[in-house]
Formats: structure tokens, sequence, C-alpha cells
């Protein structure tokens, strides 16, 4: 290794201590530990692609300038362009991952979310490396250094700004995953490596073969595929979650599952869910045999962080018994002239808690209704809700 290129190997390993600063400022800043969910925290560590990329487009904007002017392309043209231009970005591509996956790693994120958010970002970043690169070599570093910097970070915040609010998946900003009962959807991170590729060409086009127009549509393709995959599957990139989750069986009362990562959470919940159903049972309310964190219950389903306060533990029960109305009747119900089903709703979230021992101030803090409904049928709201008869839950 000659003197340049030891001077371009150190300067591309200062992105491994920088991306991790810059990682750290931003996780402590977001404070992404989801109560134990390591892809929660994972994609919202991972969102500090948004600090790193600028940094690296810069570097090796840098790179494609010193060797277009160095004569790369005359010295080396033996070896071949792709051979040559590995050879200039490994480091920084090493670097800049490593930084990434270290990120990741100190927001608690676990081997598990670490695999799921990692590879796909680190290709998108290798992806506007080269992009960089491509800069660095056709255009002055005057140009080329503002124009990574200001296209690395637009290239992050304007889907943020824009609808529809999909488009931010094909980023890797994905903010909106994941509640403990969701996880990943697969086609945010196909996406992702379709964009980090396209990316990638239209780099290797653009410091290659010169062709400006060509390195462009290359790039519009990715994107063009990675928004094809996303579709438009709304805001958030998740999925329901399914798999193993851990029970406690209540003698003749059915049973309360969490999943693992809540398994501390157990104990208190089986505690508290006799009451509910025998609660449940008096007001002649349909019982589910499950209390549980999975999602795709209808009736029975909760979601609780662990080491919230007794009355939320309890208001979760009463969320399970009368649940959210689901996303076909909830497009009814906003085509409505009123707020009566949602009034009557919380009204009988009210009458639950109640029954359940909260206390009025905490039933105006958790329900959001102004007073308790000491007459309301409660087991009627609930078949309404579950049969979506809003006949029932509208006024006179």
């Amino acid at each position: 290794m000659n003197a340049r290129g030891a001077m371009w190997f150190t300067l591309s390993w200062i992105m491994f201590p920088a991306g991790v600063a810059l990682g750290w400022m931003f996780i402590r800043s977001e404070q992404p530990a989801a109560h134990g969910y390591g892809l929660a925290a994972a994609t919202t560590a991972g969102s500090a692609i948004v600090l790193l990329a600028p940094v690296a487009m810069v570097l090796a904007a840098i790179a494609g300038s010193r060797w277009e002017h160095a004569g790369w392309r005359a010295c080396d043209a033996a070896r071949g362009s792709l051979a040559v231009i590995a050879d200039v970005l490994w480091p920084l591509a090493a670097a800049g991952s490593l930084a990434l996956f270290a990120v990741l790693a100190l927001a608690g994120s676990g081997l598990s979310g670490v695999v799921a958010v990692g590879p796909s970002l680190a290709l998108l970043l290798v992806g506007m490396i080269l992009l960089g690169f491509g800069l660095g070599v056709r255009l002055p570093l005057r140009l080329a250094a503002p124009l990574s910097v200001v296209g690395g970070y637009a290239f992050f915040a304007f889907p943020l700004v824009v609808e529809p609010t999909w488009l931010r998946q094909v980023t890797g900003i994905w903010w909106g995953c994941c509640s403990i009962s969701r996880t990943l959807d697969s086609r945010a991170a196909v996406a992702v490596v379709a964009v980090g590729l396209g990316l990638a060409g239209a780099g290797f086009v653009m410091a290659a073969w010169g062709r400006v127009w060509a390195s462009l549509a290359v790039a519009a393709a990715g994107i063009a595929l990675g928004v094809l995959v996303v579709g438009k599957s709304g805001p958030d990139p998740s999925v329901v979650r399914t798999g193993d989750m851990v029970c406690q069986g209540m003698p003749g009362l059915g049973e309360v599952c969490v999943w693992p990562e809540h398994q501390g959470a157990l104990d208190g919940l089986a505690a508290q869910a006799p009451a509910a159903v025998r609660v449940a049972t008096a007001l002649s309310m349909t019982v589910p045999p499950t209390f549980t964190e999975d999602a795709t219950k209808r009736l029975g389903y909760f979601a609780l962080e662990p080491g919230a306060p007794a009355e939320m533990t309890t208001y979760a029960f009463v969320m399970a018994l009368l649940p959210d109305f689901d996303d076909a009747c909830q497009a009814r119900v906003e085509a409505l002239p009123s707020s009566d089903p949602y009034d009557a709703v919380d009204a009988a979230r009210a009458q639950l808690a109640s029954e359940l021992g909260l206390t009025r101030s905490e039933i105006r803090r958790l329900a959001g209704a102004q007073a308790i409904a000491e007459s309301i049928d409660v087991s009627a709201v609930q078949d309404a809700i579950l049969t979506c008869d809003l006949a029932r839950l509208t006024g006179p």
C-alpha cells in the first residue's frame, strides 16, 4: 500500500468512530429501548442512518475526486473498473456498516433485531457510498461534497413530510415498527434492498462509464422497484406478529399469554385476570378463553408496557373485553355525522373500569370519559362492537 492508499485507508476508518458517535447521539435522543423488544429498538436505532449516510457519502465523494485526479482509470485499466472501485471503497463500506451494526447493538436490539434490520440498511448505506463516489468522480469536489450531504439527507427527510406516508418505508426509516404484538413487514426490507442496489448501480455507472443519464435511470429503476414492492401498505412497515408465547393458566378461568420479552409481567397479569373474569361474567359479557398479547385475537387482546402502574394493568383487561372497532367498522363509524359510537364505548369502558375498582380520576385519565354511566348495558356495547351493530351505539 502506497502513501496515498494508506492515507485513504486511515481516513475511511474514521467513519467507524464517527458513525458510532453520531448513532449514539441519535439513540440517546430517540430512546429506542422498546420494553425489551429488540426489533422495536433496532428499527428506531436504524434510523440513525439518516446521520451516517451523508457523512459516508462525503468521504466517498472525496475518494472519487482524488482517484479521478490521480488518473486511476488509466493506471488500473487492466484490473477493470469494478475491481478498482471495490478496492477503493471497501474500507469505507466496512467501517460504515460496522458502525451501523454497533449502533444497533448499543440500542439493545439483541441478535434478532440486528439480523432483521442490519443487512438491508447496510446494503443501502453501501449503495449511497457508491453514489457519493460516482459524484466525486464526475463533479468538482466543491459541488460533489455539498450535494452528497444535502442529497443524502433529503433522501431520508423528504419522504417523512410528504404523502403517501408509506414512501418512507423504502428509505429504511421505520419508526412505525414495532409494538410488541407486531413485526417488521418483509416487504419493507426487500424494498430497501432494491433501492440500495439501484443507488449502487447508479454510482458505478456514473464512476466507471460517465453516463449520467444512464445512472439516473438505474437509480430510478431501483427506487421504482422498491415502491412497487412496498405498494400501498400503510404508514407502518409492520405486520401482526405470530409465534410461540408464554402462557399461565388460571384454573377454571382460562389463561393469560404474553410474548417472551414480557414474561416478567406474566405473574402480575395472571393475578389480576380472575377479577376481570368474575366481573365480566356478572355483567353477562362474553369472556374470552385467553387474555393475550397476540393481536390476531379479536376479543381478549391487550397491549401493556411492563412496569406500568397497576391501574394501567387493570385497564388492559377493560380493553381486552371492550376492544376497538376493527378496520372495516372503523370506516363506518368515521362516516357517521356524530360521535355517538365512540361516546357509548367510552362510557362502557368507564363503567367496566369502575366495576374493576378504578377511581373516577383514573378512569377519566385512561378512558377519557367525563363521567361514569351508572346504568349502561356493558354487555350490549361489547356485542355491538364485535358485530359492528352501530344502531345500538347511536342515540335515538
